[in-house]
């Protein structure tokens, strides 16, 4: 391993929990920051452990946004987090989480560019999601620059110059227009992923990889395991520059 690095390991990431490891590594020592919390405790220290880690390495959790999936309730029911941890959440959602009962000894709302202690420099920028938005995330430790966006509903200009030239990019490819029109799901939630302030499509998503050109890999985040699969994700992404790995709900991406 380099002296100084950044990596990337998606836990899970779907309908049924996102999580994603961020490890700083510099002169031998290593600290984690966390993206999301959508798996129960339980899974999330599970995982951990497999990774050689535990919470104690944690010192940062970064919440896109507070659905669900992306915010287990067992982190808000139990005293499961370290009292170390700073959590950071954006503007719009603080007043819902503290309501949440989110046990953490530091909550902390974002809206402009901050760093974690780890030495995380973090860039946000807030996409239309649903009411209250979802945070899309560019982070720069030292030499290494990697973006992370998912739940989207649009890619804009706006957010693909914010994260432009990456060296790594995760970003949300969520569903087949054509298998979300032919599933059984309510016209309603059909609607509310398609309807621009839901989910991008593999197509959308493609579309804003080529104009944010990451320069290494790419991950793709949030498949819908009814309306999508791997493989028709991956055809988008034939004869690409870029190396590309696919998240998935049940097992952990290798370390990027």
């Amino acid at each position: 391993m380099p002296e100084t690095s950044l990596e990337l390991c998606v836990l899970a990431s779907g309908s049924r929990g996102n999580c994603s490891v961020l490890r700083l590594s510099r002169a031998g020592t290593s600290r984690l920051v966390l993206v999301d919390l959508g798996l129960s405790p339980l899974r999330t220290r599970a995982h951990l452990a497999n990774l050689g880690h535990s919470l104690a390495d944690v010192d940062t959790i970064l919440f896109t946004h507070l659905d669900a999936d992306h915010a287990h309730v067992g982190w808000s029911t139990t005293d499961a987090l370290p009292s170390s941890i700073d959590c950071f959440v954006p503007k719009p959602y603080l007043g819902r989480a503290q309501r949440s009962g989110l046990k953490a000894a530091r909550l902390m709302r974002f809206h402009a560019a901050f760093q974690t202690r780890s030495g995380l420099y973090v860039q946000p920028h807030l996409c239309d999601h649903d009411a209250l938005g979802s945070a899309a995330f560019r982070f720069h430790f030292e030499q290494a620059t990697l973006g992370y966006a998912t739940d989207l509903g649009t890619a804009t200009d706006q957010l693909t110059q914010h994260l432009r030239d990456v060296a790594v990019l995760a970003i949300e490819s969520n569903y087949c227009p054509q298998r979300q029109l032919e599933s059984s799901r309510p016209d309603f939630l059909k609607q509310r992923i398609m309807g621009g302030r839901g989910h991008l499509s593999n197509q959308q998503s493609a579309d804003a990889i080529r104009q944010i050109n990451p320069q290494h890999h790419v991950v793709l985040l949030h498949l819908s395991q009814q309306c999508n699969d791997p493989a028709l994700a991956a055809s988008h992404h034939r004869a690409a520059h870029y190396t590309l790995t696919i998240s998935a709900q049940n097992a952990p991406t290798p370390w990027i």
